[in-house]
């Protein structure tokens, strides 16, 4: 008997997940007719509208965008600074090599801190920045590290400035709304499809045959997704492990 395939959802990207349960619930309205399924169908459906409900309230927020174009140009000034140490490091004059050696060991203590949530990523960055200002004046001018060291504090005042004026803004909102809308329509989902294969397996699939397969295709392509992602991860990390061992 058929029946549909349990996968890990919670590992989908919460964009992933609402994409999935909207077109679970399309499919169910034009396949899953029988009256014992219509009050978890109608539980499902309304999860749904909540999870999505959820996702606006942040799309809403006007300073939404203006955050992350903020968080871009820091991402981009911080990035470019720990290239331009990592090439000072192999300067032809080696009292300079030297300096830059001892700059650079500051930002790969802390590592690739711009994939971090703000929240961490803008305190370890801090904790750079200070270290960073920290070091003799003769160090920055040898290493041409007062223009960086300029251009990044005014892009972190204006980043921290939009995300002030975002939160402010989103104080309005539930806290962890997201995150519980989308605990609750998995819930939903999983009691669902239970039933569905619980029903099929006492009560034959011929009600249920449609629903099934359609949505074990679906489920297919975002184990096809997952994989794939997966893969590039760990490839991604067996590069960074293979820069870091040339550094070293």
């Amino acid at each position: 008997m058929e029946q549909v395939i349990i996968f890990p959802i919670t590992k989908l990207h919460v964009q992933e997940v609402f994409g999935f349960l909207c077109n679970v619930r399309t499919l169910a309205g034009s396949t899953l007719n029988v009256e014992i399924l219509k009050p978890m169908r109608e539980q499902f459906n309304s999860s749904v509208d909540k999870l999505d409900e959820a996702l606006l309230q942040d799309i809403k927020n006007s300073y939404t965008e203006l955050v992350k174009q903020a968080d871009e140009k820091v991402d981009n000034l911080y990035v470019g600074l720990c290239y331009h140490l990592r090439g000072m490091v192999r300067f032809p004059n080696e009292a300079t090599a030297s300096k830059a050696k001892t700059a650079y060991a500051i930002v790969k203590k802390y590592g690739t801190i711009t994939n971090l949530n703000y929240t961490e990523q803008y305190g370890a960055l801090h904790n750079v920045m200070q270290e960073l200002n920290e070091l003799s004046e003769e160090v920055k001018t040898a290493l041409g590290l007062e223009t960086w060291l300029e251009a990044l504090t005014v892009a972190i005042i204006e980043f921290q400035n939009a995300r002030d004026a975002q939160t402010m803004q989103g104080s309005q909102y539930k806290v962890g709304f997201v995150k519980e809308a989308r605990r609750e329509a998995e819930v939903a989902y999983t009691k669902l499809v239970e039933a569905v294969n619980a029903l099929s397996n006492i009560m034959g699939d011929a009600d249920y045959k449609n629903f099934i397969t359609n949505i074990n295709y679906m489920i297919s392509e975002e184990e096809a997704k997952m994989k794939s992602r997966d893969t590039i991860n760990a490839k991604k990390n067996k590069d960074k492990t293979s820069e870091t061992t040339t550094e070293e």
